[in-house]
């Protein structure tokens, strides 16, 4: 009864563990000028035959009603995003779940701070689901590939590009000065390798025990 008892409460744990995406904001950035790299991203979006359909000025909107919430801090030199879906991936995730409508339209931000605005991020939220079908996930995956690509072309191919510190919006859980946006391995997925593994073992301890 112990035994099944230590079991069971471990099953528990381990999803639990593993139904939350420890990384579910991805960002990588480099020195340019703001405007090259929103230009960059548009024309690598609507380079996939996509069309942009909102661009959305949210440094704009921040500095317009900054009094009126009664903060006059300056966050961002520039912040602006892009709204905009691909009918196919789009498609093929619906047919795979359709829940999966929450997952379109895609949006990316392109942001530079105030306190380092040579510095332009490009940044979007992972199309991720802890449940669904196989096919779901799949097709989630691709237009996880999609975004990411787009965003790794417009910092130039990612060879300029690198994850963004830990200690804000990252792609991995640590930096380094020489570890580019497409060769450095991401923390997240490392994570989610271990995890299982974690739970394995302990499940093999519990089973022995």
């Amino acid at each position: 009864m112990t035994r099944a008892l230590a079991l069971a409460l471990l099953t528990i744990v381990c999803m639990g563990v593993q139904a939350a995406d420890p990384h579910p904001v991805v960002s990588y950035s480099k020195k340019a000028k703001f405007e090259d790299v929103r230009d960059d991203l548009k024309s690598a979006i609507e380079g996939k035959g996509l069309v942009v359909d909102y661009q959305s000025y949210v440094n704009r909107m921040l500095e317009r009603t900054g009094k009126d919430v009664g903060s006059a801090r300056k966050l961002y030199a520039d912040a602006q995003a892009f709204v905009f879906c691909s009918a196919a991936l789009s498609r093929k995730t619906m047919e795979a779940d359709l829940a999966n409508v929450s997952m379109c339209p895609y949006t990316m931000v392109v942001y530079a701070t105030a306190q380092e605005p040579d510095r332009v991020y490009v940044t979007y939220k992972r199309p991720w689901r802890p449940d669904g079908s196989a096919a779901s996930k799949a097709s989630l995956k691709e237009v996880e590939a999609l975004v990411d690509g787009l965003a790794r072309e417009a910092l130039g191919s990612g060879s300029a590009a690198s994850p963004h510190p830990p200690d804000t919006i990252f792609a991995g859980s640590t930096h380094s000065s020489n570890c580019s946006g497409v060769t450095c391995p991401s923390a997240s997925a490392a994570s989610r390798s271990v995890v299982p593994s974690l739970c394995a073992f302990f499940a093999i301890s519990a089973a022995l025990w």
